[in-house]
């Protein structure tokens, strides 16, 4: 009986390393594109997750930057009030059909003033792009997976957009630059890591049970 019993804390023992103690954690990595003129695309670099650290449970990305634009108006005739407004906006393809992550299209500089005949006026804005938080879907976490050392790309596209009106006879010219950065943070689980002191106890519990077999065939051999 004491043998059945010593042999059930054993098989306990080893339940207990199997099972272990698993806990959450998070791995966020980053890749910034150069400033750069728009339209530009600028293939961006990202870390894959690290298959070995344990069991992936959820990927988010996301991505903020900012724009520039330096605008100049030349009015070849008589007075006149031209509006022109420099729009611009982010995007980033990710891999497979796993989704594109986009900024809100905002404005970078907005020119509505009276222009006479002949006057030149420069005008510059700064505006801060950011898009909202995505989730992957799980059925393309493969596409992320890898080692410590593997990595994907995904396009970054700036683009910038003129809209004018009343601008007849008025030379513009424009030039928006920006720069980008994209985040990709991997949840995941941790691989259970048994304590030292759980090794000692099975090493413990099977000498026991090994000098308890032998001293019952002993007794069972007299």
């Amino acid at each position: 009986m004491k043998l059945n019993t010593l042999a059930s804390s054993l098989l306990f023992v080893v339940a207990s390393i199997a099972a272990g103690t698993a806990s959450a954690a998070v791995q966020t990595f980053t890749a910034t594109t150069p400033i750069s003129p728009a339209d530009f695309t600028s293939q961006l670099t990202l870390n894959k997750f690290d298959t070995s650290l344990g069991h992936l449970d959820s990927i988010t990305f996301w991505i903020d930057g900012s724009a520039t634009t330096d605008l100049t108006l030349t009015n070849t005739k008589g007075g006149k009030t031209p509006d022109v407004n420099i729009t611009t906006k982010l995007s980033l393809t990710l891999p497979g059909a796993s989704g594109v992550v986009a900024t809100p299209t905002v404005s970078t500089v907005h020119f509505n003033s009276l222009l006479a005949k002949n006057e030149t006026k420069t005008v510059s804005g700064t505006a801060a792009l950011s898009s909202g938080v995505i989730s992957i879907d799980a059925a393309y976490f493969s596409l992320f997976e890898g080692n410590s050392h593997d990595t994907l790309l995904a396009p970054m596209t700036l683009s910038a957009k003129s809209l004018e009106s009343n601008a007849t006879n008025i030379t513009i010219s424009k030039v928006t630059s920006g720069s980008a950065t994209a985040h990709i943070s991997y949840n995941y689980t941790v691989a259970a890591v048994p304590e030292p002191t759980t090794y000692g106890m099975l090493l413990l519990g099977m000498g026991v049970v090994a000098f308890a077999a032998k001293r019952k065939s002993r007794s069972a051999q007299a």
